[in-house]
């Protein structure tokens, strides 16, 4: 005869770890386009067109990572709430500012939201700093950080500075992606130590 014994994963879920794939595979869907967006429309940089395109960006990147709310058995949905609440943050100041404003508020409006996205991955990475996600999420602040930092270089030049969020998006896109694959990859393994392993039953 033999007995089935099962090794137990601490931690991560199943719907844990497919909220985190979710949400920077999300991420890097909307971060890779953007870049793209900014990419061919370099001519059209102004203040005007960067109130839009943050519009636009924002409420793109709250729809994707609102569908992933769709995953009931994880604990860390709020993950994707605080995200979705900064995105609409930056979303509706164009739309509050009435794609007019000072230029000035434009680079104030990106570097808010560069904070406020490293600080939501920076809590959840420390707040889970035992799981493998946690140096995808402080990579994930850090580039953030960085750029947040980079952008007083061209400061409130909408020209430059909007060239230089592409930059950030394209190498955060990029990153998020590898992330979102590392993680299907280390659920699948965990899944398959999850299993039952057959031993045999000691005779006595």
């Amino acid at each position: 005869m033999s007995s089935v014994t099962t090794e137990t994963v601490p931690g991560v879920t199943p719907g844990d770890a497919k909220t985190m794939r979710y949400a920077a595979a999300a991420r890097a869907a909307v971060c890779v386009a953007s870049a793209l967006v900014l990419a061919v429309t370099a001519h059209l940089h102004n203040v005007f067109f960067g109130w839009v395109f943050l519009t636009v960006f924002g409420c793109a990147l709250a729809i994707a990572l609102g569908v992933g709310l769709r995953v009931r058995d994880s604990r860390l949905r709020i993950y994707l709430v605080a995200h979705i609440f900064v995105a609409l943050a930056l979303g509706i100041q164009g739309v509050l500012a009435g794609f007019g404003s000072e230029a000035i508020l434009l680079f104030v409006a990106l570097c808010a939201w560069a904070v406020s996205s490293a600080l939501v991955d920076f809590l959840f990475a420390w707040r889970h700093r035992s799981e493998r996600f946690a140096i995808d999420l402080y990579t994930s602040a850090g580039f953030a950080l960085a750029f947040a930092a980079a952008a007083f270089i061209p400061g409130a030049d909408p020209a430059p500075l909007l060239g230089l969020f592409g930059g950030y998006l394209a190498i955060a896109g990029v990153f998020l992606g590898i992330a979102a694959a590392s993680t299907d990859a280390a659920s699948t393994a965990a899944a398959s130590r999850q299993r039952g392993k057959i031993t045999p039953e000691t005779q006595s």
